[in-house]
């Protein structure tokens, strides 16, 4: 695997414009159009080189709760967590969000910072996570 500064990378999402690697060590780093804030640092500066998303803070992460998987779409970025969670931000109005955080409620067009999409919890058994030209999808077997 290759670094960003001394991180080992540990997944890598591409779509046609934006880019997230994600760390061994749970940082995530975007790059490209930024439009809807699909890169994750709080704003829509599209980015040259790779930004740290500096949105994983304690209020939005629990104690001991590390991002584990990404997928970049083309106008947004959904990750999984250690504990089973699953958040997304950047442009929803095609209900990328699920219903209950559906923007045609909360008068939204996209979300600059992650919001929790699904809680699962134990009873996973498998998660399948893709994206294509204007979409982001999970697909989850519970047990």
């Amino acid at each position: 695997m290759t670094a960003i500064g001394s991180k080992k990378v540990g997944v890598v999402s591409v779509s046609m414009h934006t880019a997230q690697v994600l760390a061994t060590d749970g940082t995530l780093y975007g790059v490209g159009d930024n439009s809807v804030t699909q890169i994750g640092d709080g704003t829509t500066t599209n980015r040259a080189v790779f930004t740290l998303n500096s949105q994983f803070t304690a209020s939005v992460l629990n104690s001991g709760e590390l991002l584990i998987d990404v997928v970049q779409g083309s106008v947004n970025t959904f990750v999984r967590t250690n504990q089973g969670r699953y958040l997304i931000w950047g442009d929803g109005q095609s209900g990328q969000y699920g219903y209950q955080l559906s923007l045609s409620t909360t008068g939204l067009t996209y979300y600059n910072i992650p919001v929790e999409i699904i809680t699962i919890g134990e009873r996973i058994a498998e998660v399948a996570m893709f994206s294509g030209q204007n979409s982001t999808t999970s697909m989850i077997m519970f047990t």
